[in-house]
């Protein structure tokens, strides 16, 4: 979660604080513009909303503006009027947001910024709304840049960390790799990269332990950078608890994602002929790790085999996956069985304001509600979205379980016939 001050989390339980919100987009020559007084207007923001989900791989934003204003047109193709040159695609884009009593103005350092990107492209409506959808600026970089061509990464004593950066260094314009906490031990044996997108090539690295790559607010430099953290998969003291929420679109729990069974394939030692042999390791729910776990025993007591069934899940790692090693291969499947052996509570809740310190993976508290439980619940979110409209400004969560890289990234891995 972001930090938040002592006045912020006052405001941010205070019913009757006042939510303010500023859109700002760059014109034609790089200045920023306050959409909310362009060119002495008001009213032109007719709607924001942003946010992220685990399964993504950055934040997104869509924002609803008044794009015709008596003669005055900020249609990219209309040119001659007051409103022409604020608007086109490729501009950036931030939204911030600030809480403060009632009657009281905030400070232009009272706001805090919530999101930074692009605008990927436009749609220009009958009734004078220009939607603008957004990218996060950072993301959007890494994911339409490309390492263009086969290159060998990794080594021996090559942590994961500086094969991130060297890869930033050469395809990602430089762009600096920040590690919150301790840097992952984690070494990346010598692989053949081969061609594909900046981003996804970084988070393959990422998720070799299960870490999750993405932008992040960082506040000793404010501004967003590309962050790798290991989810606290132990969940550990809620980072904030909230008392009170709107409404719960859905608190539900399935069994369909659930697997306790889970076999890695990995290119190990080399033969005669100099090809990689494949090998194999095993993490079961209910039986010893490294060892398979044959369909006979009886599961232990409590285990998710007992009581979900044998749910079986095999994931190949090919040469250039940098997983070449038993050791390597059992550590993945440790924590792919950590992130899919349980079924979560699927919990979807409206929140009473704009919580805009969320961030994925922030393990909150929820107090009971005597309908679907009685006892207050820990869960993580696993994705955001802020709206601000003439509504007010709201926040949906959908939460579940304890902190992980997603459930998605893992059974999108999963070689099992159709």
């Amino acid at each position: 979660m972001r930090t938040i001050s002592t006045s912020d989390e006052i405001l941010l339980g205070n019913a009757g604080a006042v939510l303010w919100a500023r859109l700002r987009i760059k014109d034609s020559g790089g200045t920023w513009q306050d959409w909310e007084s362009l060119e002495g207007g008001d009213g032109l923001v007719i709607s924001l909303d942003w946010g992220d989900s685990i399964d993504a791989r950055y934040q997104d934003a869509r924002v609803e503006v008044a794009y015709r204003r008596y003669l005055d047109n900020a249609s990219p193709l209309i040119a001659g009027n007051r409103l022409s040159g604020y608007l086109d695609i490729g501009r950036e884009v931030d939204i911030a947001v600030a809480l403060a009593p009632e009657g009281v103005t905030p400070s232009g350092g009272a706001y805090k910024l919530c999101f930074h990107g692009e605008i990927q492209s436009y749609d220009l409506r009958d009734d004078g709304v220009a939607v603008l959808d957004c990218r996060d600026r950072l993301g959007a970089l890494l994911a339409d840049r490309w390492i263009e061509a086969d290159t060998t990464y990794g080594g021996a004593s090559n942590p994961m960390a500086g094969v991130i950066q060297a890869i930033l260094d050469e395809w990602g314009d430089a762009e600096v790799l920040w590690v919150p906490g301790t840097a992952p031990t984690f070494n990346v044996n010598a692989y053949n990269q081969q061609p594909m997108a900046v981003l996804d090539a970084l988070r393959e690295i990422a998720l070799l332990i299960g870490a999750d790559l993405r932008p992040r607010w960082r506040e000793s430099t404010s501004a967003f950078e590309l962050a790798l953290t290991e989810p606290n998969r132990i969940g550990g003291v809620p980072a904030y608890q909230h008392e009170h929420w709107i409404a719960v679109d859905r608190a539900s729990i399935s069994r369909d994602d659930i697997r306790n069974v889970i076999q890695i394939n990995y290119p190990g030692t080399t033969n005669d002929a100099g090809q990689r042999e494949w090998e194999t390791v095993w993490a079961a729910n209910n039986y010893t790790t490294g060892t398979a776990p044959w369909r006979g025993e009886t599961p232990q007591a409590g285990s998710s085999i007992a009581k979900y069934g044998r749910r079986w899940m095999e994931v190949s790692n090919g040469t250039s996956s940098g997983i070449d090693n038993a050791s390597e291969a059992q550590d993945l499947a440790d924590i792919i069985l950590a992130d899919l052996a349980e079924p979560d509570l699927d919990w979807g809740v409206q929140l009473p304001g704009l919580f805009w310190p969320v961030e994925l993976n922030d393990y909150y508290s929820f107090a009971a509600d005597g309908a679907r439980f009685t006892s207050p619940i820990a869960v993580a979110v696993m994705s955001y979205r802020h709206r601000i409209d003439v509504g007010g400004g709201r926040t949906t969560l959908t939460c579940s379980g304890k902190p992980k890289a997603g459930r998605r990234v893992w059974l999108d891995r999963e070689a099992r016939p159709a």
